[in-house]
């Protein structure tokens, strides 16, 4: 079996959610710009 580039970079950390992913990609889109909820 073969690892892609995904599988090996998602080693040793816990699955991210699509939600999570794509929040992490706005966030490298658009960065720091949206209000925080605290």
């Amino acid at each position: 079996m073969q690892l892609t580039f995904g599988d090996a970079e998602g080693l040793g950390k816990p699955k991210q959610t699509r939600r999570e992913i794509f929040l992490a990609e706005m966030e490298q889109v658009v960065p720091s710009t949206s209000p925080r909820l605290e």
